[in-house]
């Protein structure tokens, strides 16, 4: 199940990035109010599925795992190890709240954030200025690392601190042997950073892109 398991967490990977560069591109370039909902709405519903996805990735392997940890008498009880398998798959689907998880999703909630920001902001255009004002003093804008202003941000999964993605790959990279940490000062994270933990900073991004304007 291995090599399975890697090409189809890597797909879902893949199929997230690609949707949160859609959703930025569609804030950004479509200005028909009811598309852009519309569009964002789909791109939800992707994002959501991946989440899914990875769940049960996940719970098969934890299957896998269970079964092959269960003594031999009761294995012995089973005349398919295949049925053995879906017993165990069936129990931890019982014991788990899909939509639970789905929500906790980092990538959904970070989608469904940027939604309501999106929101938000076309239900108050009366104070467009005093809100580019709280948004400024809220985001920041300059890489931790580099300490320069960042074009490509991107988020740690795990403690939510931003980055420029050339600066963070860079040091990752330089770093493999005795690992790198979230560099942001008073961070609680110390887990070593891998590629697998970072992922578009649309919000940032959206920030970086009205700033210009």
């Amino acid at each position: 199940m291995g090599d399975a398991e890697a090409i189809i967490l890597q797909t879902v990977g893949q199929v997230r990035e690609e949707s949160k560069k859609c959703g930025f591109t569609v804030l950004n370039h479509i200005g028909d109010e009811h598309l852009r909902k519309k569009y964002m709405a789909e791109l939800e519903e992707v994002m959501v599925s991946c989440a899914v996805a990875e769940y049960k990735v996940k719970i098969a392997r934890q299957a896998a795992r269970n079964a092959k940890s269960l003594d031999g008498s009761e294995a012995a009880e089973t005349e398919d190890v295949g049925e053995l398998f879906d017993q165990c798959l069936r129990s931890l689907e019982d014991d788990t709240d899909q939509q639970e998880i789905v929500n906790n999703d980092s990538s959904v909630k970070n989608f469904r954030t940027l939604l309501q920001n999106e929101e938000s902001g076309d239900n108050d255009n009366d104070n467009e200025d005093g809100d580019l004002i709280v948004t400024q003093q809220e985001v920041n804008l300059i890489d931790p690392i580099s300490m320069k202003r960042m074009t490509d941000p991107v988020r740690n999964k795990i403690c939510g601190h931003v980055y420029e993605r050339s600066s963070v790959v860079n040091m990752i990279k330089q770093n493999r042997r005795k690992g790198f940490c979230c560099p942001n000062v008073g961070c609680e994270n110390r887990e070593r950073l891998k590629m697998d933990d970072l992922e578009d900073a649309m919000d940032v991004k959206r920030e970086i892109v009205r700033r210009k304007e």
